[in-house]
C-alpha cells in the first residue's frame, strides 16, 4: 500500500439533523472551496462537458462529485438546504469573501489525503466515475428539519358602558312624553383565557421518514393570553384540526374553527 496521497472521489451525504436518517431528498446544493489555490473549485460534468461549481444532491440525498479531487485541504458550503429543512448557518458561504476556508466561521474542512474510505461493492456509481477500489470520502452534511408555529389571535365583544340618549315618545295629538334610552356600548378586544387543542388531521413525517404524529394526536394545548394570543411552536408542517375547549363566561365556543395547513418554507 502506498502512502503517497492519492486524489479522491467526495460522496456527499445529506442528513436530518434530529434523526441522523439520510434525507431522500433531490435539490441540497453545495459550493467546494480549495484552499490551497483559493478558489471554487469546478469540475467536469460528465458526458456533457460543462464545467461546474455548484453540486446538487440526487433524490436519494446524496452527489459524488464528477471527478476525483486531487490531495489537499477543501472546504464544503451548503448553498440551498433540501425542501422541509433549514440551511444551518454553520454551512453557510461568508458574507465576507475573506472568510472563505475559515471553518471557524462557516463550512466543514475535508483532508483529501492517503486516508480515506474505501468503497463497498454494492455503491451506486456515477455513470464513468467512481470505479471499485478507488478512494471515496463520505462527508455528512447535516440540516434541521423546519419546524412552523401556529398563532391565533382571538377577539370579542367587551361592554364597555352605555350612553343615555333623551327620547320623545307622542302620547296624544298633542302631547308628547320624554323617556330615557340605554345603549349598550360594546368594543372588539383581545379575549384572554381562551383554551385551544391542537390535532394532527392525518399521519406526519418529515422527508427523512420518520414519522413525527399519529393521526388525531394532540400535539398543542394553549390558552390566549391578556391579548387574546396563543402560539404553538415547532410544530412539523402538515395539516391541523383546532378545537376551542374553554371559553370565559359569557361567551360560546366557537364550533367552527376550519383546519389549517402550516407549510414548509425553505430558509436560505
Amino acid at each position: 500500500v502506498s502512502d503517497e496521497p492519492v486524489p479522491a472521489w467526495l460522496r456527499i451525504i445529506k442528513k436530518d439533523k434530529d434523526s441522523g436518517n439520510t434525507v431522500k431528498l433531490e435539490g441540497a446544493k453545495y459550493k467546494i472551496w480549495d484552499t490551497q489555490n483559493n478558489e471554487w473549485v469546478k469540475l467536469m460534468k460528465t458526458p456533457s462537458g460543462e464545467m461546474i461549481d455548484e453540486f446538487e444532491t440526487n433524490e436519494e440525498g446524496y452527489f459524488y462529485t464528477p471527478q476525483q479531487l486531487y490531495p489537499g485541504t477543501y472546504v464544503i458550503y451548503e448553498t440551498q438546504a433540501p425542501e422541509g429543512y433549514y440551511l444551518e448557518d454553520s454551512l453557510r458561504v461568508p458574507e465576507d469573501e475573506k472568510d472563505l476556508g475559515n471553518t471557524q466561521v462557516s463550512g466543514k474542512k475535508v483532508v483529501v489525503n492517503k486516508v480515506a474510505t474505501g468503497i463497498k461493492d454494492n455503491t451506486v456509481y456515477p455513470e464513468g466515475g467512481v470505479k471499485t477500489g478507488e478512494l471515496v470520502i463520505e462527508v455528512e452534511m447535516v440540516d434541521t428539519p423546519l419546524k412552523v408555529k401556529l398563532e391565533i389571535n382571538k377577539k370579542g365583544e367587551r361592554l364597555t358602558g352605555t350612553t343615555i340618549t333623551q327620547v320623545e315618545y307622542p302620547t296624544s295629538e298633542t302631547e308628547k312624553q320624554k323617556e330615557e334610552k340605554y345603549t349598550a356600548n360594546y368594543t372588539m378586544e383581545g379575549l384572554e383565557g381562551v383554551g385551544y387543542r391542537i390535532y394532527a388531521v392525518a399521519d406526519t413525517y418529515t422527508p427523512d421518514g420518520i414519522k413525527r404524529y399519529d393521526k388525531d394526536q394532540m400535539v398543542a394545548d394553549i390558552t390566549t393570553n391578556n391579548e387574546g394570543t396563543a402560539i404553538a411552536r415547532d410544530l412539523y408542517p402538515g395539516e391541523y384540526r383546532i378545537e376551542e375547549y374553554k371559553t370565559p363566561k359569557g361567551y360560546l365556543k366557537d364550533e367552527n374553527i376550519p383546519n389549517v395547513v402550516l407549510e414548509n418554507k425553505n430558509q436560505y
